[in-house]
């Protein structure tokens, strides 16, 4: 077999595998979608690229709907290509009706009060949903602007002196 034919067989097999996952998955009744960008590398490590994991959630488990690639250099603002890119793939799925609610971090390009994510999501879907702001992305914010208010060193080492204080001073502090 030449390297053209196992390519060749390669792309059937796989598109004929994931016609059989797109026809026999059933949406949950109520959804949630989750999506969160990453930068990549691209397949020939050359470069970065933009993606966008977008998953639904619901009774009976998770699903990834598709990890689209977002336009890197593009004069779309964040919120509308990661909407576009979301509600495109809930139509592919068919389950764009069901979805109530999204899971999401807290970056300006999600949380914005006009041309954010969320928004963007909303007005596409025309409904309302509920946000599920990741707490851990949360938490990342509320540290940074107390690290900063703070003025803690920035540190490499284990030894961060607020932590260093601490441990010294906790054998002081009353427990109950």
């Amino acid at each position: 077999m030449s390297y053209t034919q196992i390519y060749r067989y390669r792309n059937h097999s796989s598109n004929f595998i994931a016609d059989q996952i797109h026809s026999s998955w059933l949406p949950p009744s109520k959804a949630v979608i989750h999506w969160d960008g990453k930068l990549m590398t691209t397949l020939d490590s050359l470069e970065q690229e933009e993606r966008l994991p977008i998953l639904v959630s619901g009774i009976g488990g998770c699903k990834l709907l598709g990890v689209p690639s977002l336009p890197h250099l593009s004069t779309d603002k964040a919120g509308n290509l990661i909407s576009n890119a979301t509600t495109t793939l809930l139509d592919k799925w068919n389950c764009r009706g069901n979805v109530i609610g999204m899971v999401f971090d807290t970056t300006s390009a999600n949380t914005g009060h006009k041309t954010a994510a969320c928004i963007s999501i909303q007005r596409d879907l025309d409904k309302s949903l509920l946000w599920l702001a990741c707490r851990h992305h949360i938490g990342e914010v509320l540290l940074e602007h107390v690290w900063r208010d703070l003025a803690v060193e920035v540190s490499k080492s284990p030894d961060v002196t607020v932590f260093t204080r601490f441990r010294d001073k906790r054998s002081q502090l009353t427990h109950r």
